[in-house]
């Protein structure tokens, strides 16, 4: 009985273990990235017009932000302007204070905004730069072809749309279930503060995911087979999405990062999706297999004639 216990607290602790390394492993993967980056100048050349999208969208999202705070807040509260000293010193500190916080708000809305603007916009920059760290790390590189880029930025819209709606769909019940006092909106607070960095994980790894031509049933599994890995990586992402100046060349070093993630499970057996791009650029006849070797003649024995005898 105690033996029984023992081996199963070992496993368990074991098993704890592994996951723990998973976590962290994918909370790294966006430095990996960076590193990465930096390791290989070339890729540069695919990852500066993502970073310079989201600066443009990141500027324009904060200069709007603050124009119409202003706006915003005077359709519920008006700016104080009465000359009483309650006024003076209490309403219109009040106020400002408001402003602050709402434009504070506001401008992280727009951060997470500019991020997902950038994901159809910047998508066929983050697509090669994801190739061209696979054909880095492995050799292979697909042969460039509109109609296969075009199908893949489609089917990542796609995707990364379902997977918006799926968490929608959570924070609508956590608000559902933070209606209830007290017990319900703890409930609700940790776990839409658990669910909320999802989404900035997997916009990163639907670009390597979508070149392989996973379907979104495949996706959904590779994340739930990968979860602590996956979640290590989603939270990094979330967080230095609000750090200024990182959130700029944060989506590169993420394609970057969750493309080594999933070539690290390729070459350790780990990852028993299949990748079918091979097969749809043969289609297209825009990949051909080498010719096999034609197997060398087997020498022919000299004939056994009666002079030979």
């Amino acid at each position: 009985m105690l033996r029984a216990v023992k081996d199963t607290t070992v496993k368990t602790l074991r098993w704890n273990k592994r996951q723990a390394l998973s976590f962290f492993s994918g909370f790294a993967l966006p430095f990996r990235g960076l590193a990465h980056l930096l390791r290989h100048p070339s890729l540069l050349l695919w990852a500066i017009p993502p970073a310079l999208i989201t600066t443009g969208l990141i500027l324009g999202g904060f200069a709007l932000t603050l124009g119409y705070t202003d706006d915003l807040l005077n359709l519920v509260w008006t700016q104080p302007s009465a000359d009483a000293w309650y006024v003076t010193w209490l309403l219109l500190p009040l106020w400002y204070l408001l402003f602050t916080l709402v434009a504070l708000v506001l401008s992280l809305l727009s951060v997470l905004l500019a991020y997902l603007i950038s994901i159809p916009i910047a998508g066929p920059f983050n697509e090669r730069l994801s190739e061209k760290v696979e054909h880095i790390e492995t050799g292979f590189e697909a042969p460039f072809d509109w109609g296969v880029l075009l199908r893949n930025i489609a089917v990542s819209l796609l995707h990364v749309g379902l997977f918006t709606l799926i968490q929608l769909t959570i924070f609508a019940l956590l608000s559902a279930i933070g209606l209830v006092p007290v017990v319900g909106q703890i409930v609700a607070i940790i776990l839409s503060a658990i669910t909320s960095p999802l989404l900035a994980g997997f916009a990163p790894f639907d670009f390597p995911m979508t070149i392989r031509l996973w379907g979104f049933g495949e996706k959904m599994e590779f994340m739930l087979r990968n979860f602590p890995m996956f979640y290590g990586f989603s939270l990094a992402s979330f967080l230095l999405l609000y750090i200024p100046g990182v959130n700029i060349v944060l989506m590169p070093c993420c394609v970057v990062g969750a493309t080594l993630a999933i070539l690290r499970l390729e070459q350790q057996g780990g990852l028993p999706l299949p990748d079918r791009r091979k097969d749809l650029l043969r289609k297209r006849g825009l990949l051909h297999d080498a010719p096999k070797p034609e197997p060398e003649p087997e020498p022919e024995e000299a004939p056994h004639t009666e002079a030979a005898r």
